[in-house]
């Protein structure tokens, strides 16, 4: 897993601050990237976090973060780190290798099966594009529609509306494929998901420790927040595990 170099100066110099941070922070990510390059993962991990801390939001840095802690054996921080980088850039093919692996050692140890080929379908349909593309692909699929549909009405040449009858046809199939990816990636970008970052979580049948344990979480597992009470939070596993865990052991992506 390599790690990647950011310009950290350009990033502090958009977000308005001044030249002393900007360098600052610079030399942090490119220490943290020495560290990272010697084999000092843990050293690497203190000095990536700090840059996240000081208000630092990059998919390289998230990318370059989960790598660290990945190699420090700490998938559950991993995933997390590389989820939020997929956030900002879902198209980074490095970063799905990554995600892909971690995945499988995640849902083996949880007893998931594989994801099927749909959803690896819908999956990369989702990051074609962002929510706001596939908006306007989808009004533009309507319109054509529209326009294709009045044309066919209105027009008496057989040919032209030979033509019309195959661009309506394909319009139709443009606006089920615009309104899912639209419908998938506004989900994907709205959902309330977390990962499970603590070892030996029990999930419980209700909001505290007196409740029966109903499934077990390991680190890196991937769930959806429904509702936290009491230092508790509803959490859903696909394919449809609900269950009570501690938010301490949570860490919203």
């Amino acid at each position: 897993m390599k790690t990647r170099l950011l310009l950290l100066a350009l990033t502090w110099l958009l977000l308005g601050r001044g030249a002393r941070a900007s360098e600052a922070s610079s030399a942090l990510y490119n220490q943290a990237n020495s560290f990272y390059a010697q084999g000092d993962f843990k050293r690497a991990v203190e000095l990536y976090e700090s840059a996240v801390r000081a208000g630092i939001k990059n998919s390289d840095l998230y990318y370059n973060l989960g790598n660290a802690w990945y190699k420090s054996g700490d998938v559950g921080r991993a995933l997390l780190f590389w989820l939020r980088a997929e956030r900002l850039n879902p198209y980074d093919h490095d970063l799905k290798a990554n995600l892909a692996l971690a995945a499988r050692q995640v849902n083996s140890s949880l007893g998931l099966e594989p994801e099927s080929r749909l959803v690896e379908f819908f999956r990369a349909l989702r990051d074609l594009a962002p929510a706001r593309i596939w908006a306007i692909w989808l009004s533009a699929s309507i319109w054509a529609f529209w326009i294709m549909l009045s044309l066919r009405l209105l027009s008496r040449r057989k040919k032209f509306n030979l033509l019309c009858s195959f661009l309506l046809v394909w319009s139709i199939i443009l606006v089920m494929i615009s309104s899912a990816g639209y419908l998938r990636r506004r989900h994907w970008e709205n959902e309330p998901a977390a990962v499970v970052v603590a070892k030996d979580v029990a999930a419980k049948s209700g909001p505290g420790e007196g409740f029966t344990p109903v499934f077990k979480l390991v680190p890196g597992a991937r769930v959806l927040m429904r509702e936290c009470r009491n230092g508790f939070c509803q959490v859903e596993l696909p394919p449809g595990m609900v269950g009570w865990v501690e938010a301490q052991a949570l860490e919203k992506i």
